[in-house]
């Protein structure tokens, strides 16, 4: 489900190409805003737009929800046109309670994806990768209906279901005196029988909230016991339901948690025996509450909590104390077992390379412990099933968990401390993680026999012979992705494109990388520039093809930035060849209204020779995790080099001469104009090393020219 996509400078534009299965409709988020207008003007049209032009995150999955039959892709970049940050926060807000509470329909608060779409994926690109919060009380994401969802490289923090409301005295309402159950997931709730599939994601700081407080019956209706506390919400960040298929892989879930129970009242005090209610449930699940099937890999789960409960309300007039709720169970994961009709429903999980330790289940008990402290289910820890390689922190309510080979479980109420650092996202990471420390169980003992080259971050693995366990690999280094730049092609103003190649073994951050061209115009004197920003994610492998609209539909346009002879933020700061070059460099949305200096000389990827009106190319070019080196095959077959670069003065200029023959030697400023040239001749075939001096010109670019029998070489030199 890897796929490339391009932002337009002013607006985002619609894509449609058919395939085997089915059509896909690929949509680019260009606005974190989520005000009264970003709803999609006209859900269906395969546009993400809405009133105001914009393509916001809210507009894309109206337009998912309406894409019927569908493959949708929706690109959620980690930074958007004009530098700005990928953290969205949805900010909704419903004009009513009644709305606030049941509207499913993604017209206010989480988004609701409810459509009958084929696929979905909520592709996070970049790096880091994008954010989602809330700021009303709500969860984050609400899959309700659809074909299967896939969520890629995104942090998911801050969402809060909503809390159970209070009883009402008259018993009218569907809970009546008693307090309504809080929501359920925190952050995602997955309803019945749905299918998604998770990998490079963190979840921190989502909450399910308690549930509301029992009331005393009112004297004017005939009940007299008091009402009930609601239970707290389950699943702190998911809740997955019944006969729901999920899978995640590297995903890092950090303080989260469930709701309290809420208070039960006293009965009604007309002087007969009033029993009082009983106490609200802590919610179960402080990560995950699941009520299908599970799969997790390369997970990190930890510090999250179950909900406490509460007592039970006291009796009136010689009536019964109502009884104590229960704490919520499993800090970490809980399955549930419910009954419907006659039929058992029960929730599985199957675990694979992860760490599930420090987490902490309710209180319900007098020495402050409580079963599930990591993980629990009703049948005493038989619904979990180990592939290997895992870390629980303790199995207290799991006796039946059978442990399998590299699998370490903790004893006792104190079990095993998993010693990681604090949640943390540097810059080059694309999702935030938990560091094992150097003396962590975790560390060296995970497996490396599956398919899992790289952690939640994008970081190598393993790292040292041996993978560790959880979501990240401890002393890792960015794993390196490598483009082929091709079929660079200019058949006049209005007929470039090219195609790009992931050559690597690793999925490609295209957000990272700025695509420009010096199609035309270099004999002229000026050069027209022509640039773009690629957003999406290339896997292994795969092609992408971009190209202007006189090319054939099914390219992709080539949409301009800058065009005229300055192509960059001003005159002097400025990145143009009279030549024409072909470039994919480092730099991303940030760059994308001009092109910094210093970003050139260790960003230039390619320089394109022209013969008559068609160049020709045969670069490859190597990122590491989106920074760049350079590896140039020039189009004669001879190489040169540069050396020292950047110079104060003296660059040695060093080439192979294929044969005896007049060479020379030139220098070029940023705008064109010739301000060296050399004739030399070469009676020798061989390596060859000439000399030049730059400390007569002002500090700056330069271009620096062979001219060989076979043709010109180019290459960029930096005055300091």
């Amino acid at each position: 489900m890897k796929r490339i996509l391009l932002l337009s400078l002013i607006a985002f534009f619609g894509l449609t190409s058919g395939n085997m299965n089915a059509q896909t409709v690929n949509l680019i988020v260009t606005s974190t805003s989520d005000d009264t207008n970003a709803r999609d003007a006209n859900p269906g049209d395969g546009i993400c737009e809405d009133n105001n032009g914009r393509c916001t995150l809210r507009a894309a999955v109206d337009e998912a929800n309406a894409s019927s039959g569908m493959d949708v892709i929706i690109v959620i970049p980690g930074l958007l046109q004009g530098s700005n940050s990928g953290k969205f926060t949805l900010s909704r807000v419903a004009p009513n309670v009644a709305f606030n509470t049941y509207e499913d329909d993604n017209a206010y608060g989480d988004l609701d994806i409810n459509g009958d779409f084929n696929t979905l994926t909520l592709q996070g690109t970049g790096t880091p990768g994008p954010s989602i919060s809330v700021s009303p009380n709500d969860r984050i994401l609400d899959i309700v209906s659809g074909g299967t969802v896939y969520v890629e490289r995104i942090q998911f923090s801050g969402g809060t279901a909503r809390a159970g409301r209070n009883g009402n005295p008259d018993n009218s309402g569907s809970y009546g005196i008693d307090g309504e159950d809080g929501a359920d997931g925190g952050a995602m709730r997955i309803n019945d029988g749905q299918v998604v599939k998770m990998d490079q994601v963190t979840f921190n700081s989502n909450f399910t909230q308690s549930g509301g407080n029992g009331t005393s019956p009112a004297s004017s209706i005939s009940l007299i016991d008091g009402g009930n506390g609601g239970s707290g919400g389950n699943g702190g960040a998911i809740y997955i339901g019944t006969g729901a298929d999920v899978e995640i892989n590297r995903g890092t879930f950090s303080g989260n948690g469930t709701g309290d129970g809420g208070s039960p009242a006293s009965g009604q005090s007309n002087g007969d025996p009033a029993e009082g209610g009983r106490g609200g449930n802590g919610g179960n699940g402080g990560a995950i509450y699941s009520a299908g099937s599970l799969r997790l890999l390369n997970c990190t789960i930890t510090a999250n909590n179950g909900g406490d409960p509460t007592s039970g309300a006291a009796g009136v007039n010689g009536g019964d104390r109502g009884e104590d709720g229960e704490g919520g169970s499993g800090g970490a994961i809980a399955l549930s077992r419910y009954i419907d009709g006659e039929q058992v429903v029960e929730g599985t999980a199957t675990l694979l390379n992860n760490i599930i330790a420090g987490n902490t289940a309710g209180d319900d008990t007098s020495d402050g412990t409580q079963p599930g402290t990591d993980f629990y289910d009703n049948k005493g820890g038989k619904r979990f099933t180990s592939e290997g390689y895992n870390l629980v922190g303790t199995k207290n309510a799991s006796g039946a968990f059978r442990t399998k080979t590299g699998d370490v479980i903790g004893k006792g109420k104190k079990g095993i401390d998993p010693l990681l650092n604090g949640l943390n996202q540097n810059d080059n990471e694309a999702v935030p993680t938990r560091k094992p420390r150097a003396n962590s169980p975790a560390v060296n003992s995970g497996t490396s026999t599956m398919d899992n080259n790289f952690d939640a971050r994008g970081f190598l693995r393993p790292a040292d012979g041996q993978a560790d366990k959880g979501a990240h690999e401890r002393e890792s280094e960015p794993f390196v992705t490598k483009f082929e730049i091709s079929d660079f092609i200019v058949t006049d103003n209005d007929g470039e494109f090219v195609t790009i190649t992931n050559t690597s073994n690793y999925p490609a951050q295209m957000d990272d990388h700025v695509l420009v061209a010096f199609p035309r115009d270099y004999d002229e004197g000026g050069s027209s520039c022509l640039s773009i920003n690629l957003y999406g994610e290339l896997a292994p492998g795969e092609t992408f093809t971009v190209a202007d609209p006189g090319v054939e539909s099914k390219f992709h346009e080539l949409l301009l930035d800058a065009v005229g002879t300055n192509c960059g933020s001003s005159a002097t700061d400025q990145f143009d060849d009279p030549r024409g070059a072909l470039a994919l460099y480092k730099g991303g949305a940030a760059s994308f209204q001009g092109f910094v200096l210093g970003n050139y000389e260790v960003s230039r990827k390619a320089l394109v020779e022209y013969v008559g009106d068609e160049p020709t190319s045969d670069d490859e070019v190597t990122s590491n995790d989106g920074a760049t080196s350079r590896t140039l095959r020039e189009t004669s077959g001879v190489e040169f080099k540069a050396y020292p670069n950047p110079s104060s003065d003296r660059v040695e200029i060093s080439f192979y001469a294929s044969q005896k023959a007049n060479f020379k030697l030139r220098l070029f400023d940023m705008n064109g104009r010739q301000l060296f040239n050399k004739n030399i001749k070469v009676s020798k075939v061989g390596d060859r090393i000439e000399e030049l001096h730059l400390k007569d010109y002002p500090k700056g670019m330069y271009i620096v020219q062979i001219v060989t029998p076979e043709g010109k070489l180019s290459k960029s030199v930096v005055r300091k």
